[in-house]
């Protein structure tokens, strides 16, 4: 007999800042890869203060999808202010960020919603940013080997697309903004060793080379990085409820393998299998990383 599949459902975030030529593809591209790979999701479109039509596409949207709520800034305030608001709100178990810029092919989106509940962490990582300028290429590379070397944790990237556990996330005071939050926000959460697996995603061909800030996001650079670095050095484990402490340290991963997800999930780590308080993290199934 076969086991039962966990339901996926999944609250996603859609931020945008005057990306009124972009956000309809964005939006076009994940709301039929969520009818069809998610049992129940909602999508909370943000606009970030857009002076431009950005606000209008969504509102368009979302008349025609119950499933979509959208909020409008009336000035930026930038992707974490837009993710914490979703967050406070979301009505299921795991969140993630989609930027609103159409930045990320579908075929990788897709992935990230197939890989959904196979731990507590999806954490995708960008396989082509060697094709990205020298300048950027370097900073992304230089900024990744940094975290890995302070936090042990050798992850292939830090700033792509992540499902992240509600429950946990919101027990989390993270005071930063645009990457920094997303950086401060999964290293806090690594560091209570939660499980994870990691999904190759590919950037689209328009952005490979682009530098500018996006969704209010200052990109990775000798300015914001520090920034970064010193908020994610802090324990945030100090601001957990004791209560959702886990009774061990050190991450559970869960690794694609380089192929793609077809071959299933290697694991990695003696947490898979141990006891949480109050939850079994168990080994996710193979199938929950089939195409």
């Amino acid at each position: 007999m076969t086991p039962s599949r966990a339901a996926k459902k999944l609250t996603i975030v859609i931020p945008a800042l005057n990306e009124q030529d972009k956000i309809a593809d964005t939006i076009d591209g994940v709301l039929p890869l969520a009818r069809e790979l998610l049992d129940d999701f909602e999508i909370f479109l943000i606009d970030d203060g857009s002076t431009d039509a950005t606000g209008a596409i969504m509102d368009e949207f979302a008349a025609g999808e119950p499933r979509i709520i959208v909020h409008h800034n009336a000035e930026r305030r930038g992707v974490g202010a837009g993710f914490e608001f979703a967050l406070s709100r979301a009505r299921f178990d795991a969140i993630t960020l989609i930027p609103g810029d159409h930045a990320f092919q579908n075929e990788g989106i897709a992935r990230m919603f197939k890989a959904a509940g196979a731990a507590d962490l999806v954490i995708t990582y960008r396989d082509n940013q060697s094709d990205r300028s020298i300048n950027r290429s370097l900073q992304s590379h230089s900024l990744r080997f940094i975290l890995n070397c302070l936090f042990g944790f050798w992850l292939s990237d830090y700033h792509s697309m992540i499902v992240y556990p509600v429950r946990w996330l919101r027990q989390i005071a993270v005071k930063a903004d645009g990457y920094g939050y997303q950086i401060c926000a999964l290293i806090s959460l690594l560091q209570l060793g939660l499980s994870y697996v990691q999904v190759p995603v590919s950037l689209n061909a328009e952005l490979k080379g682009s530098s500018r800030a996006r969704c209010g996001c200052a990109p990775i650079s000798s300015s914001s990085a520090p920034s970064s670095l010193c908020c994610a050095a802090f324990p945030f484990g100090t601001s957990i409820s004791a209560k959702f402490r886990p009774t061990r340290s050190g991450p559970s991963r869960v690794e694609a393998r380089p192929a793609g997800l077809g071959a299933g999930p290697r694991i990695f780590g003696p947490a898979v299998g141990d006891t949480y308080e109050g939850r079994l993290v168990p080994t996710p199934p193979a199938s929950h990383l089939s195409d």
